[in-house]
C-alpha cells in the first residue's frame, strides 16, 4: 500500500521505495516476539514503556544522522518502527488490568479518544515546528520528546497502581494465594 505512494514522489529507484517498506517488516516480527513475551511474563508496563522509550531515542537518531548515513537513519527507523507498533498490544491492556466492568469500558473509551485527538493534533504541530524553525528534525525531536514523557509516565503509573505486579489484571499475590 505504502510503495506506490512514496513511489509518486518521484525520483526513486525501485530499490528505494522497497527500502521505506523495511522499518516495517522489522516491526511485524518485533510486535510478534514482544508480545509473546509480554504474555509469557505477564508483564505489561515494561512491555509498554521500554519500547516506548526505544522508539524516542531512536527518532532522534534517525533525524540527525539522515544527512550524514541514510542507511544509519534506515536502521533506526527500524528500531523507531519495532518500537512504536511492539508498544501497542501490552498498552492495550494496561486499562483492563487497572479497571474492572463499566469502569473499564470508560477507560478504553477515553484512551482511545486521547489517542484520536493527538492523531489529529500531531501533524499539525508538527507542521507549525517545521515551519517556525526551518527544520524538519523539530518535529522529530518534538515526537521523540512525547514518546519519552509517555514511557515515564507509564512507568510511573504502573508502579503506582502496582501494574506490573498483575498477571491478567489479578494482582500475582492472589493468584499465589488461591493456588495455594
Amino acid at each position: 500500500m505504502a510503495a506506490p505512494i512514496v513511489a509518486d514522489f518521484g525520483g526513486l529507484s525501485d530499490l528505494q521505495v522497497g527500502l521505506v517498506l523495511v522499518p516495517y517488516a522489522v516491526a511485524t516480527v518485533a510486535v510478534w516476539l514482544w508480545s509473546r513475551d509480554s504474555d509469557r511474563r505477564g508483564e505489561r508496563v515494561l512491555h509498554t514503556a521500554l519500547p516506548m522509550a526505544v522508539a524516542g531515542v531512536f527518532l532522534v537518531v534517525s533525524a540527525f544522522t539522515l544527512a550524514v548515513s541514510p542507511v544509519v537513519a534506515l536502521l533506526a527507523m527500524c528500531v523507531v518502527a519495532a518500537g512504536m507498533y511492539s508498544t501497542i498490544s501490552p498498552f492495550w491492556e494496561l486499562p483492563a488490568g487497572t479497571f474492572a466492568g463499566a469502569a473499564a469500558a470508560s477507560g478504553l473509551a477515553a484512551v482511545n479518544s486521547l489517542g484520536s485527538l493527538a492523531g489529529f493534533a500531531a501533524p499539525y504541530a508538527v507542521g507549525a515546528l517545521n515551519d517556525s524553525t526551518g527544520d524538519a528534525r523539530s518535529g522529530l525531536v518534538m515526537l521523540a520528546l512525547v514518546l519519552l514523557v509517555g514511557a515515564g509516565f507509564c512507568t510511573w503509573y504502573g508502579r503506582r497502581r502496582n501494574l506490573s505486579r498483575r498477571v491478567h489484571g489479578v494482582p500475582v499475590a492472589s493468584r499465589e494465594a488461591a493456588s495455594a
